[in-house]
C-alpha cells in the first residue's frame, strides 16, 4: 500500500520536480547495505549502523550486520524513513500543482504534560517538537542499551512529555538505584528541620540564573537545597560551574527528589571517567583550550579571521557558553536540544555544539573588524539560533573521532587557560567547603536559618562543624567576666549582639579567651579575627594581608576591643556589655551599630564543634 501510494505521488511530480527528489545511492565502506530506493545504510564511527534518508537524517538501523541484529528491526527503520520521505513528496506535489497547504496540524504540538512533575511556572514556552518518530518507543531501563537504541532518536529532539523518562533512562540513574538517596542526604544536610528558606549555597564557580528559566519560586528553592546537598555530600567537587543550569533544567521537567538523584548520577560518573562535568579548575582549562584547537583545526577561516580582528583565543568566549550550559546565550529551547544530546552523549558533544555555534555564526563573524565587533556578533548571533534542529545536525556533521579529541586533550593536559585566570577572583566561592551547621540549642539574637549566613564566613576547618553556644544574656546575665569564664580556653568563639534598633553583629576570635586575658593590654590575634554583620546588612569585615594594621583584639582592666584605633574600636564590651562602635581600618568595617555608643539587649557567645 505504501508502494502504491509513493508510485500516484510520484506520477504527478513534474520531470524536473522528480529529479531533484531523488536520492543518490552512497555504498558504505566494509559491508553490502540493506538499502531502498530512498535510504542508505552507513556505519558510524561507533560501529553502528543507521539508515541515512536523501535529506541527511539518521535512524538506528539494526539489520543483519556483523553486529548479527535482526532484519526485522531494519526493515522497521527503513519504513519510518519512507514515511518521512512519503511527507515531504507530497510537499513536492504541492508546490508543483499550485495546490493550497494542508491546515496546520495541532498534533505537531507538544501534548499535554503525561504528569505535574517539575517546577515550571507560567511563562514557559510552548514550542513544537519533533514527536512523531517517538510514538511507541520503548525506552530501555538500562543505560547502555537507552544510550544506543535512542541515540538518533534523540539527537533529533525528544518531546517535552518524555525528557525526564529519557534522561533518567540514559543517564543510568534507573540502574544507580540513587532514586532512594534523596531522605538521607536531605538528613545529612539539614537535619531534623526543614529550612524556610536557604540563604548561602554553593554554586561551584557558577551563579543559580533563575532569570534565565522559567521555575517557579519553589523550583528555585528546591535547587538551593539541592545546592546544599550536592555540596555537603561532594566536598570535592572544586570546581563546576555548569552545574546550577543543569540543576535548574532538570527542575524544569522533574521534581526535587529525582532532579538530586539524577544529578548524584551524573557527578557520580564524572568522578570516574569525566563523562558528563569537569570537576576542577585544571579539567576545565584543558576543555577551553582543546576547544580552542579544535576552532584553529576545524573552522580554519573563523579561527584566522578572529585573530585577524586582535581576538587571541576562543577560550573566553566559549568558556561563558560551558559555564552557563548556553542558557542565556541560547534560546531555552535550544538549550534543551543541547540538553537532551548532553544527557545521552556526555560533555565531548559540547565540543561540537560550539563548533556548530561558530559555524552557523560565521555570516555575522566575517563582517567584523575589531574584538568588540567580534564579541557583538557572537552575542546577537546566539539570540537567532531558534533552529535547534539545524544547530544539531550542524553539531554531529562534524567529523570529530574520539581518539583526535582525546589526543588534543592529552597535549592540554597541565596547561593554565586565560579564561580561568581572568576570571578567578569573581569566584570566591569555588574551593568553599559547603556545610549546613545543624542546630541544636536555638539562638535568641538570630533564627534557625541565619546560623549559615554566619558560617558562610568561617574558615573552612570551622565551617564543617556545629555551633554549640557557650553563653547567652538572658541566663547569664550581662557580665563580661563571666563571658569569659564560661568561654576559657576555647577555640573559636563568635560573639552575637542584638540592639535596641534590631541591628545584629558580633565577632569572630580565634584565640582563647585564656591568652587574651593573660595579654592583658596588648594585641592578640591573627588574620583569621573579624568582625561581621547579619542585621541591617550581611556582611563580614576581615584583615586583608596587604593592611599594616593589626590590632586584632585587646584586653583591659573592664573591655574588650576588636580593632582599637585612637578614635575608637571596630567593636568594644564594657565589664557590663555595653558597646560602642566605630569604623575600624584593621577590619575595614564601618560603624556596625545605630549608634557610637549602645546598649546590648541580648549577647551569645557560640562555638564550633
Amino acid at each position: 500500500m505504501l508502494a502504491a501510494a509513493l508510485a500516484a505521488a510520484l506520477a504527478t511530480v513534474p520531470a524536473a520536480v522528480a529529479l531533484e527528489a531523488t536520492t543518490p545511492s552512497i555504498t558504505p565502506a566494509t559491508a553490502t547495505p540493506v538499502a531502498t530506493p530512498s535510504t542508505t545504510l552507513r556505519q558510524s564511527e561507533k560501529d553502528d549502523w543507521v539508515l541515512v534518508t536523501n535529506d541527511g537524517t539518521h535512524f538506528p538501523a539494526e539489520a543483519s550486520t556483523p553486529g548479527g541484529q535482526s532484519l526485522l528491526e531494519s526493515t522497521t527503520a527503513a519504513v519510518g524513513g519512507l514515511m518521512e520521505m512519503a511527507t515531504k513528496w507530497a510537499e513536492y506535489v504541492r508546490l508543483a500543482t499550485g495546490a493550497e497547504p494542508p491546515p496546520p496540524d495541532d498534533t505537531e504540538m507538544d501534548t499535554p504534560w503525561v504528569s505535574q512533575r517539575g517546577y515550571r511556572n507560567t511563562t514557559f514556552p510552548s514550542f513544537r517538537s519533533n514527536s512523531v518518530p517517538w510514538t511507541n518507543v520503548y525506552i530501555p531501563t538500562t543505560c547502555y542499551e537507552a544510550h544506543h537504541k535512542l541515540m538518533f532518536l534523540i539527537r533529533r529532539g525528544v518531546p517535552n512529555a518524555l525528557r525526564f523518562e529519557v534522561w533518567l533512562s540514559v543517564s543510568g540513574c534507573f540502574e544507580s538505584h540513587s532514586l532512594g538517596a534523596y531522605t538521607s542526604a536531605f538528613s545529612n544536610t539539614f537535619g531534623k528541620s526543614v529550612p524556610r528558606t536557604v540563604h548561602v549555597f554553593p554554586m561551584f564557580g557558577g551563579s543559580l540564573q533563575e532569570q534565565c528559566h522559567y521555575l517557579t519560586v519553589e523550583g528555585v528553592e528546591a535547587a538551593k537545597r539541592i545546592l546544599c546537598m550536592i555540596g555537603t555530600e561532594n566536598p570535592d567537587v572544586e570546581y563546576c560551574p555548569m552545574i546550577p543550569d543543569i540543576l535548574l533544567l532538570l527542575l524544569t521537567y522533574m521534581d526535587e527528589a529525582e532532579a538530586y538523584a539524577l544529578l548524584s548520577t551524573l557527578l557520580a560518573r564524572s568522578k570516574q571517567d569525566h563523562y558528563y562535568f569537569n570537576l576542577n579548575r585544571a579539567q576545565a582549562a584543558q576543555f577551553y583550550l582543546t576547544f580552542n584547537d579544535l576552532v584553529k583545526t576545524k573552522l580554519s577561516n573563523v579561527y584566522r579571521h578572529m585573530q585577524e580582528v586582535g581576538v587571541t583565543s576562543m577560550e573566553e568566549f566559549a568558556s561563558s557558553w560551558f559555564k552557563t550550559f548556553f542558557v542565556g546565550f541560547l534560546p531555552y529551547k535550544t538549550a534543551l536540544r543541547v540538553m537532551d544530546v548532553f544527557m545521552n552523549e556526555g560533555i565531548k558533544v559540547l565540543y561540537r555544539v560550539g563548533l556548530a555555534i561558530l559555524y552557523l555564526l560565521w555570516p555575522y563573524l566575517k563582517t567584523t573588524v575589531d574584538p568588540a565587533s567580534w564579541s557583538e556578533a557572537i552575542i546577537a548571533g546566539g539570540v537567532s539560533l531558534l533552529d535547534g534542529e539545524k544547530l544539531i545536525k550542524t553539531a554531529f556533521s562534524f567529523r570529530l573521532r574520539d581518539s583526535e579529541r582525546m589526543q588534543l586533550e592529552m597535549a592540554n593536559y597541565g596547561k593554565k587557560s586565560a579564561a580561568l585566570a581572568t576570571s578567578a577572583s569573581d569566584l570566591p566561592d569555588a574551593t568553599m567547603v559547603y556545610y549546613r551547621p545543624k542546630i541544636e540549642t536555638s539562638s535568641t539574637i538570630i533564627q534557625d536559618d541565619e546560623f549559615e549566613l554566619i558560617w558562610s564566613f568561617l574558615p573552612n576547618n570551622y565551617a564543617i562543624m556545629d555551633p554549640v553556644r557557650l553563653y547567652t544574656s538572658e541566663r547569664e546575665g550581662f557580665s563580661l567576666a563571666t563571658l569569659i569564664h564560661k568561654c576559657e580556653d576555647i577555640t573559636p568563639t563568635i560573639i552575637f549582639i542584638r540592639t535596641p534598633a534590631k541591628h545584629v553583629f558580633g565577632a569572630f576570635i580565634s584565640v582563647p579567651w585564656t591568652d587574651i586575658v593573660a595579654n592583658k593590654g596588648r594585641f592578640v590575634g591573627d588574620g583569621y579575627c573579624f568582625l561581621w554583620s547579619l542585621h541591617p546588612q550581611v556582611s563580614k569585615y576581615g584583615w586583608q594581608p596587604t593592611n599594616e594594621d593589626k590590632y586584632f583584639v585587646i584586653f583591659r582592666d573592664h573591655s574588650v576591643a576588636f580593632g582599637l584605633h585612637a578614635h575608637g574600636a571596630g567593636l568594644m564590651l564594657d565589664d557590663e556589655l555595653n558597646g560602642h562602635s566605630y569604623p575600624s581600618p584593621t577590619y575595614n568595617s564601618p560603624a556596625l551599630a545605630e549608634a557610637p555608643e549602645f546598649p546590648c539587649t541580648c549577647v551569645e557567645v557560640w562555638t564550633c564543634q
